[in-house]
């Protein structure tokens, strides 16, 4: 899975520079089916050949990030509370620390 992601990413970037524009990278959840040996090649490459690049990572991906991420770090979306109408409510929050200290519901079921 992960090798075809990573052809997606070279004929998106080909197809761009062919056309002279410029388009962002975003990607969610990128390092799923990646070794965790490979996310810091990966990490250089994207940030390497792409002007922009967004990164939509939960809570696993960013421990394998490390400090790969806080010098490009922009923003994190997390839940605050319950939503009068049931559902969830969340926040946009550009707050390095706060993204360093996220967690997600399933980061203590242990796992690598």
């Amino acid at each position: 899975g992960a090798q075809s992601v990573s052809a997606c990413y070279s004929i998106a970037q080909a197809i761009a520079k062919l056309g002279q524009i410029s388009i962002p990278s975003v990607s969610d959840t990128p390092f799923a089916g990646f070794d965790h040996a490979m996310v810091s090649s990966w990490y250089e490459t994207i940030s390497e050949a792409w002007d922009q690049y967004i990164l939509l990572i939960n809570t696993a991906e960013k421990v394998l990030l490390g400090d790969l991420c806080n010098e490009d770090y922009c923003a994190s979306i997390h839940q605050i509370d319950m939503a009068s109408d049931g559902g969830r409510k969340f926040i946009f929050d550009t707050d390095l620390e706060l993204f360093k200290n996220l967690e997600g519901s399933n980061d203590t079921l242990g796992g690598d």
